[in-house]
């Protein structure tokens, strides 16, 4: 075996390395982070609209609506390619938009996101942690962080670690939920006896 193959195997193995740290970093991150007022923002809402600014965010879209709709909540999914304004009129302050994308840099998303806040329709959103114009204008936001690596010679950003997330927040908003529900017999059972 030669220097050179031994410094590959090092770098593939590094790769490896930083990108499971980087997914256990992810997952210590969302399992201790307090998500109640953005799952308050879900429960209270009329109706929850999702919009993933590219195609691997909109597999996450397609995520979250199926964990969620497992617990009765119905994500509407807006398509990138929807005419914003026509669909926005519909919508009521009552109600809810997730939106997802890696940069929060992306024209569309921006647009999104400034009409729904001079609309007065509150926005979650998940992005990855660094700034950029569309976490400040949104109600809430849930930040993520990625890694890169590289395949044949072109840096990626994985993504997989949403995926991950999706399940996490699922399960929380579970609990939540069940918090609540748990809170409204005891209030239930505390006014019986006054």
């Amino acid at each position: 075996m030669t220097v050179e193959s031994n410094r590959d195997d090092l770098s593939e193995n590094n790769a490896v390395q930083i990108l499971c740290d980087s997914y256990i970093n992810a997952i210590h991150k969302i399992r201790d982070e307090n998500f109640d007022e953005i799952f308050e923002m879900m429960f209270q809402a009329r109706r929850i609209y999702i919009y993933g600014s590219g195609q691997v965010q909109n597999s996450i879209a397609k995520e979250l609506y199926r964990l969620f709709s497992n617990e009765g909540v119905y994500l509407y999914p807006l398509d990138h390619t929807v005419n914003y304004e026509a669909l926005c009129k519909n919508m009521k302050q009552e109600d809810l938009v997730m939106i997802i994308t890696l940069s929060g840099k992306s024209p569309e998303t921006l647009k999104l996101a400034k009409f729904l806040n001079m609309q007065g329709i509150p926005f979650i959103f998940i992005t990855k942690l660094q700034q950029n114009p569309v976490a400040m204008l949104s109600n809430a936001s849930i930040f993520f962080q990625t890694s890169q690596y590289e395949i044949i010679s072109k840096a990626i950003d994985s993504s997989s670690v949403l995926f991950l997330i999706c399940e996490i927040l699922a399960l929380k908003y579970q609990n939540f939920i069940k918090k609540k529900q748990e809170q409204a017999v005891s209030a239930g059972e505390t006014g019986d006896q006054e």
